[in-house]
Order: C-alpha cells, then sequence, then structure tokens
C-alpha cells in the first residue's frame, strides 16, 4: 500500500513539475456530467452549451495562498475583466470542488461570498464523489485526499461552446487576459458548434 502511494505521490509531483504553463488541447467533446451547485440545484455541464465555460477546481480548506484561494481569485478577476469587454463573447465560469466530502453546497455558497463572486457568472459545483472524480479525469486532474488536505495538481480549462476542450491553463501562471485574448482569436470562433 505505501509502495501504491508513494507511486501515486511521484506521478502527481511529475506532473505538476512537467506541465507546461498554457497547453493548447484536442478537440474532445466532454460528456454531460450532472453536478450541484451552490444553492443544491441540481445542473448537467450541457446546460452551459452555447457558451465558452471556463472550469477551475479547488477545495474551500486549501491552505497553500498559491494554489486553491489563488485559482479563485484569477477566475473572479476573470469574470470582472470579462464584464468590461464591449462586445462580450458568451461566458460562464465553473468553479468545481475537488473535495465533495466537505465542500457541501452551503459550504460553496459561502466561499462564493467570501471571495465576492457574481453568481450569475460564476457557479460553483460539487457532485456525487465518482461523478467528480470522472469529470477531473476528463481534465487530467489528479485529487488525493489525505490527512484532511486534498493533495491536487492545478489546472483550468476553457471549453467552447460545444463543450470541446478548447485550451488548458495550468499552475496559475494565467491572467485573465490570457483567456480573454483566446475567447476573441478568429481560431477559437471555428469550434463555436
Amino acid at each position: 500500500m505505501k509502495v501504491r502511494k508513494s507511486f501515486i505521490l511521484i506521478l502527481f509531483f511529475a506532473l505538476l513539475t512537467n506541465a507546461p504553463q498554457i497547453l493548447a488541447t484536442t478537440l474532445k467533446t466532454i460528456p454531460n456530467f450532472k453536478l450541484v451547485n451552490q444553492d443544491g440545484k441540481t445542473f448537467h455541464l450541457h446546460d452551459f452549451k452555447g457558451q465558452f465555460v471556463f472550469v477551475s477546481f479547488i477545495y474551500t480548506r486549501c491552505p497553500m495562498k498559491s494554489m486553491c484561494p489563488m485559482t479563485t481569485r484569477l477566475t473572479i478577476e476573470l469574470a470582472q475583466e470579462w464584464k468590461k469587454f464591449k462586445h462580450k463573447p458568451p461566458l460562464h465560469l465553473l468553479i468545481v470542488t475537488l473535495d465533495p466530502k466537505f465542500d457541501t453546497p452551503s459550504a460553496l455558497k459561502s466561499y462564493a461570498h467570501q471571495y465576492g463572486a457574481d453568481l450569475n457568472l460564476i457557479t460553483f459545483a460539487t457532485g456525487k464523489p465518482q461523478t467528480l472524480a470522472d469529470f477531473e479525469s476528463y481534465f487530467d486532474v489528479i485529487a488525493i485526499p489525505e490527512g484532511g488536505m486534498v493533495n491536487h495538481n492545478i489546472e483550468s480549462v476553457l471549453l467552447s461552446p460545444a463543450m470541446k476542450n478548447l485550451k488548458e491553463f495550468y499552475e496559475n501562471q494565467w491572467k485573465p487576459k490570457d483567456v480573454l485574448k483566446f475567447l476573441t482569436l478568429p481560431s477559437s470562433s471555428k469550434n463555436v458548434k
């Protein structure tokens, strides 16, 4: 058991250190995952079809300021910058928990309020543990609960309005303008349908 756990941790940290900051991905349609928002209401990923969707992963108890708190701040900054656009491409932001046991809808709502998140533009999501694990795997997100913490890599993903992977952003090295520039590129409009 210790050997397996050590192997998983080595793999986890290898992914962290070898991941490029921004990587174009192959276009793959993401399944219509069933999730639960911060108000306890069920929704499906494909409810956002027709909009670009920016997906980030966090857990609310994360003590590392450079990880989940920074991911949350960057995502909220992205929402604020998007609002300033004169001609806004349709966009929704989805922040998904890596800790469904603790991050209940009410915990996510409290966390959202703590950060001043605009819940008309940003959805905080949880769901069944297996559903979330499957969802994470589509984006190569690794989350390993251990001792009240969750060891995980950092990744955010931009989906096209057709629910296909367009762009992956690693390690919180991205800025809102990186995402917004990509939304306005002519090549991204090819993937709208």
